[in-house]
């Protein structure tokens, strides 16, 4: 194995848009980075647009590559009670397609990348500054019972009276990625913490 590709869900339409989502996500992610670094590995990060675009690449990966390790990371966008893959192909209709990808090549935002985001309460307050309301925030320990809307609600209540005004993906989620803890992200979010781990267990086994 001399790497590791990593097909990710966001972005939007636009070059710019990906290009700042794609800079958030590798700040997120960035001791694995590291990790591989040191060992040498390839490490290639690629924003893909809606799940099913992201999907799609991912399983195109999956017959062509022959010394990357594929790793697909889309929103759940609903409660995860089954392992990822059988979540996805429940929610995609096409279970066959997901029988040549190893179940450690299949995460999830739980329920959304924005879950990640309102795990860590003092990052958020530091970005927006004076006027954030971090009390309507979810308290829980597990974020990721949360319904996505709820998710977003919070955030946008919390941030709606800030000089930055209330959360917008494009224009908000590429720094607050940078500024989120990880650690933080992964005590809330189970899922979160085992992307880590499996890039983790992938770039030392090597």
């Amino acid at each position: 194995m001399k790497g590791v590709k990593l097909f990710v869900e966001g972005g939007g339409d636009t070059r710019g848009g990906s290009r700042a989502l794609r800079r958030g996500f590798q700040d997120l992610l960035g001791d694995v980075r590291q990790q591989a670094r040191e060992r040498r590995m390839r490490w290639n990060l690629v924003m893909c647009g809606s799940r099913s675009e992201t999907c799609e690449r991912f399983l195109g990966e999956m017959s062509s590559s022959l010394d990357e390790f594929p790793v697909l990371l889309v929103d759940s966008d609903a409660e995860v009670n089954k392992a990822p893959k059988a979540h996805l192909a429940e929610m995609t209709g096409s279970a066959w397609a997901w029988d040549q990808a190893l179940e450690e090549q299949v995460h999830l935002m739980v329920q959304t990348m924005e879950t990640w985001l309102v795990a860590d309460v003092e990052a958020l307050r530091a970005y927006y500054g004076r006027h954030f309301k971090s009390n309507v925030l979810p308290k829980r320990q597990d974020l990721e019972k949360l319904p996505k809307e709820n998710v977003g609600s919070a955030l946008a209540r919390a941030s709606r009276r800030t000089q930055k005004g209330e959360y917008h993906k494009i224009d908000h989620a590429s720094e607050l990625l940078s500024r989120v803890d990880p650690e933080k992200v992964r005590r809330r979010c189970r899922h979160c913490k085992r992307l880590f781990d499996t890039l983790t267990s992938v770039i030392e086994n090597a």
